[in-house]
C-alpha cells in the first residue's frame, strides 16, 4: 500500500476562492479540503478528518455571525473547541482575515470580538489579502504574526445570456460616451451603490455623457432600508438595474469603460481581480482602502469625495493607462499558495 505523502489542510467555506487556492496548493503536495455547509460544524468537520487522516493545518476565514443568538453561540463554541483540539494536537491554525477592522455581519459584536481575539491569540499566522493591509493588521492583531497573501486571475464561469443581452442592448441603444458598471451585493461597506445618484448628477453638471449598469440582488434590501435609492435605480433612464445575481465576464462587455466599486472597510473585493483581469479600470473613492489600493497598483482611478476631479478621472478612464499586467505579477493564487506552504512547513 502506497502511503499518501500529501499534507492535508482543512479550510472553511467551499467557494471560488478556496477552489483556486486548492488548485495552486496542489503544486506543493498540499491537499486543501473545503468544509461545505454551516461553519457551526467546524468541530465535527475537524474530528471527522482526524479519524481519516490528521490534518497538518486548519484555515479559518470569515467570522460573520447570525441574527439568532442560539446559532451564534453554537458557532462560537464549535470554533472554540476546534481551536482547543487543534492546538492540543499540534495542528497549525491559520486565519485568512478577509475583513481586518470588523466582520461584514456583526449582530452580536461582543461575541464576535471574543471570537476574533481567540484567533488572534491562537493562530500561527494571520493572513491578510494585500501587503498594504499589513501595517493596519499589526495594529488590530498585536498578538499575532501577520503576513499577506492574495487572490489572482479569475477563471470565468458561464455567463447568463439573458442578463448579458439586456446589458448589451442597453449599451447599444444610443451613443452614450461612457458606461460604468457596478455589480455585487449590498451591505454597510458597499457605499458605491449610494454614490451612484451623485455620480450621475455630477456627470450631468459637467456635461459628461454617462450611464450606469447596476446589477445585484439588492432590491429587497433597498426597499427596506433605502426606498428612495431603489426608486432611483428602477426609474432613472440612465441606469440599467438588474435586481438579480449576475455572472458577468467584464471582458465581453464592449462599451463598458469602468467599474465603480469602493468599500469603506479594510478589505479587498474579489471583483477587483475580475475587473483587472478584464483590463477594466476601477473607480474608487478617496480616503478608503479601495482608493489606496487602486492608486498603489495603478489599476484604476480615485474620485475625490466632492467630485471636483470628475472630468480628469473620466479622461483618465478613456485613456486607460492602467498597469494590470504588473498587478498580476505580484498578485496571484500561486503567490498565496507559496506563502501558505511556507507557514505550514516552517
Amino acid at each position: 500500500m502506497i502511503k499518501d505523502k500529501r499534507i492535508n489542510v482543512l479550510i472553511q467555506k467551499n467557494d471560488l476562492k478556496s477552489k483556486m487556492w486548492k488548485k495552486a496548493l496542489s503544486a506543493y503536495d498540499i491537499n486543501l479540503v473545503s468544509m461545505d455547509g454551516s461553519p457551526i460544524m467546524w468541530i465535527f468537520f475537524l474530528l471527522k478528518n482526524i479519524v481519516l487522516k490528521k490534518p497538518d493545518a486548519i484555515i479559518f476565514r470569515y467570522l460573520n455571525d447570525y441574527k439568532s443568538l442560539t446559532k451564534t453561540l453554537a458557532r462560537f463554541f464549535s470554533e472554540f473547541l476546534t481551536i482547543l483540539f487543534a492546538n492540543s494536537l499540534g495542528i497549525k491554525i491559520l486565519w485568512i482575515c478577509h475583513n481586518i477592522d470588523k466582520e461584514t455581519d456583526e449582530n452580536f459584536p461582543r461575541i464576535t470580538k471574543i471570537r476574533r481575539k481567540l484567533l488572534e491569540n491562537y493562530s500561527d499566522r494571520v493572513l491578510v489579502l494585500d501587503r498594504l493591509l499589513i501595517k493596519e493588521a499589526n495594529f488590530f492583531f498585536k498578538n499575532s504574526t501577520v503576513e499577506d497573501i492574495s487572490f489572482g486571475k479569475i477563471e470565468k464561469e458561464n455567463m447568463n445570456e439573458i442578463h448579458m443581452n439586456k446589458i448589451r442592448s442597453f449599451i447599444n441603444e444610443d451613443n452614450t460616451k461612457i458606461y460604468g458598471l457596478t455589480v455585487g451585493s449590498i451591505n454597510y461597506k458597499t457605499v458605491h451603490f449610494k454614490e451612484i445618484p451623485k455620480l450621475i448628477d455630477e456627470a450631468q453638471k459637467n456635461a459628461i455623457d454617462l450611464r450606469m449598469v447596476v446589477c445585484g440582488p439588492i432590491g429587497n434590501y433597498l426597499m427596506k432600508n433605502d426606498y428612495v435609492l431603489y426608486e432611483f435605480f428602477i426609474n432613472n433612464k440612465d441606469i440599467l438595474f438588474i435586481d438579480d445575481y449576475v455572472r458577468i465576464d467584464e471582458s465581453m462587455l464592449n462599451g463598458v469603460s469602468f467599474a465603480f466599486k469602493s468599500n469603506v472597510d479594510k478589505s479587498v473585493p474579489l471583483s477587483y481581480y475580475t475587473n483587472a483581469s478584464a483590463k477594466l479600470p476601477i473607480l474608487a473613492l478617496e480616503n478608503t482602502f479601495s482608493g489606496k489600493m487602486v492608486n498603489e497598483y495603478n489599476i484604476g482611478f480615485v474620485l475625490k469625495n466632492d467630485y471636483s476631479n470628475l472630468k480628469k478621472v473620466v479622461t483618465n478612464i478613456e485613456n486607460n493607462n492602467c498597469n494590470f499586467d504588473d498587478f498580476f505579477k505580484t498578485h496571484s493564487w500561486d503567490y498565496a499558495a507559496e506563502k501558505i506552504n511556507n507557514v505550514i512547513r516552517c
